[in-house]
């Protein structure tokens, strides 16, 4: 989390609400929005590394709008867990919400003024 470790204790608690066990965190401790956008991938990186060795998580979810969690995917996949990043799921998400139903006119007929609607 990018808060304390009240910030991760709250987060355990909901996950666990919802059947999600949250076997291991960390707390960066962060509370300017600013700071925590510079923090670089290798200090995420090796807060996932830190967490893979204290635990044997499934998967690693990072849990801060600030956090630059979207590109990591690809470089912790040494680590042999998926990686998470909670802006790119609700991103994801709400991509797919606008194009539901999907499509199934090219987007620039859809705009044109003599396509039917």
């Amino acid at each position: 989390a990018q808060g304390g470790l009240d910030d991760c204790e709250r987060l355990t608690s909901t996950f666990g609400d919802e059947g999600i066990a949250v076997i291991a965190s960390s707390a960066l401790g962060i509370e300017d929005n600013f700071e925590a956008a510079a923090v670089t991938d290798d200090d995420l990186i090796a807060v996932a590394a830190d967490l893979c060795a204290r635990a044997e998580p499934e998967g690693l979810l990072i849990w801060s709008t600030n956090l630059g969690g979207h590109a990591l995917s690809r470089r912790c996949a040494g680590l042999g867990v998926r990686v998470f990043d909670s802006t790119t799921i609700g991103f994801d998400v709400a991509l797919a919400l606008l194009d539901d139903p999907p499509r199934t006119k090219p987007p620039d007929a859809a705009l044109s003024p003599a396509s039917p609607r």
